[in-house]
């Protein structure tokens, strides 16, 4: 190989990757894919169909218990939420406005580890705003 197509691939490995952005519907059942795999980098986009719903990280699986890291406020319907996951694990989160914890609105993001096969890359990454 020649020095310029050393240079090239060499270039080709520094290219970065474009993040993506995943789309979770917020409805009255609960979040729509509730199980998301993503990169580090990647962003989910809630998109509120019905209102009086929230988003917020849990301490663990299944939980209902707030992690205190981050969250929305009640959104209305309409509204969106975004967040950035740049951290390799996994998010759990769940909707704490009144009831809906306990009625199962809850979800996982996997970001850039091993995705259980249960989970969903169905919704397709809207190109990044820029």
């Amino acid at each position: 190989m020649h020095f310029s197509g050393l240079i090239l691939a060499a270039l080709a490995c520094m290219a970065p990757t474009l993040a993506k952005v995943y789309e979770v519907t917020v409805n009255d059942q609960g979040f729509q894919p509730s199980k998301l795999c993503l990169q580090p980098g990647d962003s989910v986009q809630w998109n509120f169909v019905a209102g009086g719903h929230s988003v917020e990280e849990t301490d663990k699986a299944d939980s209902c218990t707030s992690k205190g890291t981050w969250s929305s406020t009640t959104m209305m319907q309409g509204w969106q939420w975004n967040r950035t996951f740049r951290t390799p694990g996994v998010v759990w989160y769940m909707s704490s406005t009144g009831q809906d914890c306990a009625r199962g609105f809850k979800g996982a993001i996997y970001v850039g580890g091993q995705c259980p096969a249960t989970s969903s890359q169905a919704s397709t990454p809207t190109p990044p705003p820029y």
